[in-house]
């Protein structure tokens, strides 16, 4: 199954790290976002967004805590998990119909 490193812009300009895996195959399709612990971007999380992909989902497990570790806890994060939105809607390997949910 295919998978990658990648980093996707934040409102304040930084890069925040996140792990993207996909199914095989050419199609579009529906996305998830996989949330992780109070450890940032682990292999656990890396590990459950393949178990993800596999089930035909594209999956992205960002690591919203990129900037503090674990004590970031703010509406800051929030707005971060906010700008990957913009990015999933335009990646060539996601549904045209998925949408985006943020708190």
């Amino acid at each position: 199954m295919p998978a990658t490193d990648i980093t996707v812009g934040t409102l304040d300009g930084s890069a925040m790290p996140a792990f993207l895996a996909w199914p095989e195959g050419a199609a579009r399709w529906p996305t998830a976002v996989v949330i992780g612990e109070l450890f940032g971007l682990t292999d656990v999380q890396r590990e459950a967004a393949e178990r993800v992909a596999a089930l035909g989902y594209v999956a992205i497990a960002p690591d919203l805590l990129h900037r503090r570790g674990p004590a970031a806890r703010s509406r800051r994060t929030t707005r971060v998990a906010a700008q990957g939105c913009p990015w999933l809607a335009n990646s060539p390997v996601l549904n045209s119909s998925a949408t985006c949910a943020t708190p």
